[in-house]
């Protein structure tokens, strides 16, 4: 047993806040992916505190701290909020390339974390030194957390729609994180100074955890007032409407035959799901607007002489349709008829 101070207590009592509210988010109604992110990372922040704190016990040199250190990887804790911003502004906020560049080094941080764990199965052995050198290694991951948060609140302030959002509380999200990183680098920097006083080593800890509790709250708010982030002004749902019917008729990316809503999402910066919304706001969904385009390029096809010796199915295929059935039941729905009666009707 050892005297726990005022700062250990606190601590203790706001990570176990965090910790009911993490896995209320699970249980949030409507389910929405973003809550899952929240609730995950809070979650993580919270055994990475029990971590610390249980560090601190002389009798933290037996091998089950070991277990722990996994669920210290700050690098996934920031990967999971930026995922919940991503969705709680329906924009992307890390380009493909980055995001998967830094899921790897998630998986190589909680991989560095197991290696002590793995030693320690197949030598029976435990030394304390191992540990020690594993926290030296944890700064440099420690170093890509602070700058990616720094990033993620860039990226965040500049969100039109996070902006736009009623509620206050979701507002302040970025600058959360950017107090969070600036006293984890303070903190870093006077440990490497020498300085190794409990409050200096704490601070990042309880200053996240209360970020943390704070935006869980915001959600939950959020969700039961039901002011969905997802609705914003109409002046920028009809622009990006607008943006997504530009790519269909300027770029003509229907004539991709595996194309994707995701691919629209990707090119606007914007999420799935979001562009699904807006799509079905027009009053269709996706794959019946680009199969709409599809048939009319068709058409102006059947139309053209130079064409006139290409099957119907040739034609189809150049418009962007993959199966013929697919083919025959977007023609129909768009025109009322099938390709033989309209060439018919239409085109002799």
């Amino acid at each position: 047993m050892i005297a726990l101070s005022f700062i250990d207590v606190l601590l203790i009592i706001t990570a176990s806040l965090l910790l009911c509210l993490g896995i209320w988010q699970f249980f949030l109604r409507p389910a929405q992916k973003r809550n899952n992110y929240l609730g995950a990372a809070s979650i993580l922040l919270c055994l990475s505190i029990f971590q610390a704190l249980y560090l601190r016990v002389p009798q933290s040199e037996r091998w089950n701290v070991l277990l722990l250190l996994p669920f210290g990887s700050a690098i996934l804790i920031v990967l999971l909020i930026a995922k919940y911003i991503e969705l709680l502004s329906s924009r992307k906020i890390l380009p493909k390339i980055l995001s998967n560049s830094i899921t790897v080094l998630a998986i190589i941080e909680i991989s560095c974390y197991l290696m002590p764990l793995g030693v320690l199965i197949y030598t029976s052995r435990y030394e304390r030194p191992m540990l020690d050198f594993l926290f030296k290694i944890r700064n440099i991951f420690f170093v890509v957390a602070i700058a990616f948060m720094y990033y993620t609140a860039y990226r965040s302030l500049r969100m039109e729609k996070l902006n736009n959002i009623k509620l206050p509380l979701i507002k302040h999200v970025p600058y959360f994180l950017l107090v969070s990183a600036s006293v984890i680098l303070v903190s870093m920097v006077l440990q490497l100074l020498g300085l190794r006083v409990k409050i200096i080593y704490l601070s990042p800890l309880l200053i996240g955890t209360v970020a943390l509790v704070y935006i869980n709250i915001a959600n939950i708010i959020l969700q039961y007032t039901k002011q969905d982030a997802d609705r914003i002004p109409d002046k920028t749902e009809n622009r990006n409407y607008s943006q997504i019917l530009a790519l269909l008729e300027t770029e003509k990316m229907y004539i991709k035959q595996d194309l994707r809503l995701a691919d629209i999402a990707e090119r606007l910066s914007l999420s799935a799901n979001y562009v699904s919304k807006i799509v079905s706001d027009s009053g269709t969904n996706f794959n019946d607007l680009v199969n709409s385009y599809r048939v009319n390029a068709f058409i102006e096809k059947l139309k053209n002489k130079e064409d006139s010796t290409k099957t119907i199915m040739a034609l189809a295929e150049e418009a962007g349709f993959q199966s013929k059935t697919t083919f025959l039941a977007a023609f129909k729905k768009v025109t009322g008829k099938t390709p033989s009666q309209f060439k018919e009707s239409e085109i002799l």
